[in-house]
């Protein structure tokens, strides 16, 4: 499946479960500040977190003290509605990168919902966490600078998708060290990188001291990212 036709499916309907949500009076408006920390394992036991602004990661700690980043949740995204699947749910942990914003749903509404016949509600959803797992297996197998490329692709995609583009800069939480913990490089090489990329024309900084990418062409071409290979999602 194209993930351009999932992304649409996904957000038609994840956004047709959220209005009937509200008219059945099943939710609750939220917001956290930035570098909130979010017990979805609690959470999930009353509501889900449908998220309407901001970004929230999920990561897990290493042996080794670092942060592994392993999926992001943003725009129409169901925070806690699909349990983790490829390490033990009591590994990971989520934060606000962003203010964030959207609505609590009710997790036994919720349940009903999807036993009245919306079982797609589970299954792009299923389909989003899959394709995001593989993004971050494909990205363990990528060189530094590769790394680097892979994740401003992914970034530039999502907000094209999302009608994000046409503004400047991405935002302010996508800074060298964050690119450096996704990609599990250091911060420095992370600069030398996007230095590059600033020579060449591929990415500037606003005035606002924002990164903006300009050419996500070059980005694709380098990692010699097939049509068939971007798009193509696992089978469930």
């Amino acid at each position: 499946m194209d993930y351009r036709v999932l992304h649409a499916n996904k957000n038609a309907i994840n956004t047709q479960y959220l209005e009937k949500a509200i008219l059945a009076g099943a939710t609750t408006a939220f917001s956290l500040a930035r570098l909130s920390h979010i017990d979805v394992n609690e959470g999930r036991k009353k509501n889900y977190m449908y998220i309407q602004e901001g970004t929230v990661s999920k990561f897990f700690s290493k042996s080794n003290g670092s942060i592994q980043f392993n999926m992001f949740y943003a725009f129409n995204d169901i925070l806690g509605l699909i349990e983790p699947i490829d390490i033990s749910i009591n590994y990971f942990e989520y934060s606000a990168m962003s203010d964030v914003k959207g609505f609590l749903v009710d997790v036994k509404w919720t349940q009903d919902y999807i036993a009245q016949g919306n079982s797609d509600l589970i299954l792009v959803n299923l389909q989003r966490e899959s394709f995001w797992k593989d993004s971050v297996s494909k990205l363990i197998t990528l060189r530094s600078t590769e790394k680097v490329y892979y994740i401003l692709f992914l970034i530039s995609e999502y907000r094209i998708l999302n009608g994000l583009a046409k503004t400047l800069g991405l935002p302010k939480f996508v800074t060298h060290d964050v690119i450096a913990r996704i990609c599990g490089i250091s911060r420095e090489q992370v600069t030398r990188i996007l230095s590059r990329l600033k020579k060449d024309g591929i990415v500037r900084v606003d005035d606002s001291g924002n990164l903006v990418i300009l050419d996500s062409l070059f980005l694709k071409n380098a990692l010699e990212i097939e049509e068939e290979e971007e798009n193509e999602l696992p089978n469930l």
